[in-house]
């Protein structure tokens, strides 16, 4: 994606209601990342990369199952990782 588009991007984005935080991003490949930025990749031939978006609110997490070749997000109730 070209710096332009992810600056247009970045200027469209939305704050995460209050108490709510991304506890990290988990990807099946690269592993967790808890800090900084990273990257969930949609490609154009419609898949992604497999990655579990982590999301806390207080002591409770919710997680978001991407898969690469499905259209729908998977949610758990709770802190969800590849290897359970």
């Amino acid at each position: 994606m070209p710096d332009q588009d992810i600056e247009d991007a970045a200027m469209q984005t939305k704050p995460l209601p209050d108490g709510l935080k991304i506890a990290d991003i988990e990807f099946s490949v690269r592993g967790k990342v808890s800090s900084g930025r990273t990257d969930i990749t949609f490609y154009k031939n419609g898949y992604s990369d497999k990655a579990l978006i982590h999301v806390q609110d207080g002591e409770a997490y919710v997680s978001y199952l991407i898969e690469p070749f499905l259209s729908e997000v998977t949610r758990y109730d709770t802190y969800a990782g590849f290897d359970n």
